[in-house]
């Protein structure tokens, strides 16, 4: 059977929980507490009804976006780069092309609309549920609005959430200068090909306080 609807969300940006979520609406089951740090695995139940894509072109899907972005690239780097893929393991070179791929990939979101604010998660779980139930229903999806379940499922997904505080303006970051150098990628086209971490501090220093100025409206304090 064809998908009913299809989301469009930022790799970090919790397309598998939200399929698992709708799931436990239309079956009326509470949200799984993740053992690992995402809803990647294939024995989390899942909607058969939402596809989910990263793939931006078709803008009659629905967007499943933030103007989070920092947080979402870090989302997607610790619990997906880091944990599931092991880029902790591979050369510096091709890690910090990796990390600037995805920083430059989450800023190209911003150019996108939200249909679905996943800064609400953190900022206001009401509206949030608000909005969702309004797109299930107007795309007929049979479910239950059941708010208790909604509430478990976003404190469940907060917690996989990654601290923002422990990485931001941090020059002894990993994460951070993968972030900068995308940034750097994504607005100038120029990034260095390095390898070892004071080569990117150098390339860097130059405009360390523009990155930690243009990167603080793109992040949430999720504590």
């Amino acid at each position: 059977m064809a998908k009913k609807l299809t989301f469009v969300f930022p790799g970090g940006g919790g397309g598998n929980w939200l399929q698992h979520l709708i799931y436990c609406l239309q079956n009326n089951e509470t949200s799984l507490i993740v053992d690992n740090v995402n809803y990647h695995n294939k024995n989390i139940k899942k909607s058969q009804d939402i596809c989910i894509t990263h793939d931006v072109n078709d803008k009659s899907n629905i967007f499943f976006n933030s103007k989070a972005v920092f947080n979402i690239y870090l989302n997607v780097v610790k619990k997906l780069r880091y944990s599931d893929q092991k880029i902790h393991l591979i050369g510096i070179t091709e890690k910090f092309e990796t990390l600037a791929s995805e920083a430059s990939s989450k800023l190209f979101f911003l150019e996108e609309q939200i249909d679905l604010n996943w800064d609400y998660i953190h900022q206001d779980s009401s509206l949030f549920i608000e909005q969702l139930f309004d797109i299930l229903d107007n795309h007929n999806i049979v479910y239950q609005k059941n708010f208790k379940i909604c509430e478990n499922a976003i404190n469940n997904y907060k917690k996989t959430c990654v601290d923002p505080d422990l990485y931001f303006n941090n020059f002894d970051s990993e994460e951070w200068l993968g972030w900068c150098t995308g940034i750097s990628k994504h607005l100038w086209q120029d990034w260095p090909l390095v390898t070892d971490l004071d080569q990117i501090r150098k390339f860097l220093e130059p405009k360390k306080d523009f990155y930690r100025d243009f990167t603080r409206p793109y992040t949430i304090n999720i504590k």
